[in-house]
Order: structure tokens, then C-alpha cells, then sequence
């Protein structure tokens, strides 16, 4: 008894699409967590700048204060 070679290679097309849709999604779901992970490093860092010449004019501001 064997199988037909046209349910084999369905069986075998259905098998091979269904590992690439798996592999397609797990790449695409790691590339975005990638861009959001920079997107976030990138907002960080513009705050910070942010931060930084906010607490610079703060500084420059209580020490006119002072004298």
C-alpha cells in the first residue's frame, strides 16, 4: 500500500507553507520588536537632551537668584 505521489506532494506543500508562514511570522515579530525597542532608545534620549538644557536654564536661573 502506498500513497499517491499527488497526496504526497500536497501533503509535503501543505507542510512547506505552513513552516514558512511560521518562520515569515517569527522573523517579522522579532524585526518589529527591534524597531520599537530603537524607536523607544531614540525617544529616551531626546528627553534626556530634553531634560538636560531644561535642568541647564534651571541651574543658570537659581544662580542669578543667588548673587
Amino acid at each position: 500500500m502506498s500513497i499517491p505521489v499527488e497526496i504526497g506532494a500536497v501533503i509535503i506543500g501543505f507542510f512547506l507553507g505552513f513552516v514558512a508562514f511560521i518562520g515569515e511570522d517569527v522573523i517579522r515579530r522579532w524585526q518589529d520588536g527591534k524597531d520599537i525597542r530603537k524607536k523607544v532608545l531614540k525617544h529616551l534620549i531626546a528627553e534626556a537632551k530634553e531634560n538636560r538644557s531644561i535642568l541647564d536654564v534651571s541651574t543658570f536661573v537659581s544662580l542669578l537668584l543667588v548673587l
